[in-house]
């Protein structure tokens, strides 16, 4: 592919790694920058235009509130990308290249599944209808993360197509058949309902004495406001020797952590693409997982852990199951790892999606 190609990409990041979007926004730029012209506009008050090794920066807030005030080529890009749906900015930035006459497409990044609106929906129906569907009329397409979150989308009309995100490749997971615990973890966002940890709980709570028996330790790491919630819901169910409640985790320590645990668990009730499940199988560990995670399907067509429902007595019994069937995990992790570099290597992941946005300008 030639660099002549000049993409344009507007979001709303910052330095936190505990959001999923300011997290994978980058390495999506930072990937197909090998390919095309990459740019970012980032909407957050930050005061200096950074820029990047791999592609450019533009702070929206000091001088860039317009297409046409970017420097060039980026003024005129060929295509214009934008992250998440309910930013005001997108509003008018969209309106100007409606007018200028530059495509542009948005990736909600799951904002637009039908559970997803349900959250503060009183906000989301009249912003929807009266605010943004110019937005959506006036997109050349909506790029979604999964085929699941298309399927539960509230535009089902509207051109689409699916392109995910990607995640680096690692090595080999240790799995240490010596261990004191059967480790099972979860990382992310202390958000209990999205999450589904108030069922997971509830699922723990029903099989406590099975998991103490069993050393079945269930370590949750994250960061949220729901962290307290989540501790008094451990000592509701007396699960302080089965569940731990964790701060965030990353860089090594993380690593450390993934390469020394047996299960990896979400039980989301929404997701557009979980990046932690991704993370998970890319160390080779095998996942458990709800049809709110959008993953389910590719777990069980390629044999990468176990699926349930969002139910606790079902949640219960899989984790008994996992459990059960510890000694073939190991053949799981080896799938898992073959199919994330197959399918979920940035570089193809960055190739497929340059060729979808080339079909729009």
């Amino acid at each position: 592919m030639k660099k002549e190609i000049v993409i344009l990409h507007i979001s709303q990041i910052d330095d936190s790694l505990s959001s999923g979007v300011a997290v994978v926004v980058p390495e999506h730029l930072a990937s197909q920058s090998k390919y095309v012209n990459i740019g970012l506009l980032k909407l957050n008050d930050n005061d200096n235009i950074k820029t990047n090794k791999k592609y450019l920066t533009f702070e929206y807030k000091n001088e860039y509130q317009k297409i046409s005030l970017l420097p060039e080529p980026f003024n005129r890009p060929d295509l214009v990308v934008f992250h998440e749906i309910y930013r005001p900015q997108y509003i008018m930035l969209s309106k100007e290249l409606t007018k200028i006459k530059v495509p542009y497409i948005i990736v909600p990044h799951g904002g637009l599944m039908k559970s997803a609106q349900k959250k503060k929906w009183y906000k989301k129906i009249p912003a929807n209808i009266l605010v943004l569907r110019k937005f959506y009329k006036n997109a050349k397409a909506i790029q979604y993360l999964s085929d699941t979150e298309k399927q539960k989308s509230i535009l089902k009309n509207k051109t689409s197509f699916v392109s995910g995100n990607g995640v680096t490749i690692k090595n080999t997971i240790v799995n240490d058949d010596c261990q004191k615990y059967f480790n099972m973890i979860y990382i992310g966002r202390y958000d209990i309902y999205y999450k589904g940890l108030d069922i997971l709980l509830s699922a723990c709570g029903s099989i406590k004495e099975e998991m103490e028996k069993n050393n079945i330790l269930l370590n949750l790491y994250g960061v949220g406001e729901d962290k307290k919630i989540l501790k008094a819901m451990v000592e509701k169910y007396s699960l302080e020797n089965s569940v731990k409640v964790n701060g965030p985790i990353y860089g090594k320590e993380k690593e450390k952590v993934l390469r020394e645990s047996k299960i990896f668990i979400q039980t989301s009730r929404s997701e557009g693409q979980p990046l932690s499940i991704l993370e998970a199988l890319s160390y080779g560990l095998p996942i458990i997982a709800t049809p709110g995670t959008t993953f389910t399907s590719e777990i069980e067509e390629n044999h990468l852990g176990f699926t349930t429902e969002l139910n606790k007595f079902k949640i219960a019994s899989t984790i008994l199951l996992s459990y059960k069937n510890r000694n073939t995990l190991n053949r799981i992790s080896k799938n898992a790892q073959n199919y994330i570099a197959e399918k979920y290597d940035w570089t193809i992941v960055s190739k497929k999606a340059i060729e979808q946005y080339k079909k729009y300008f």
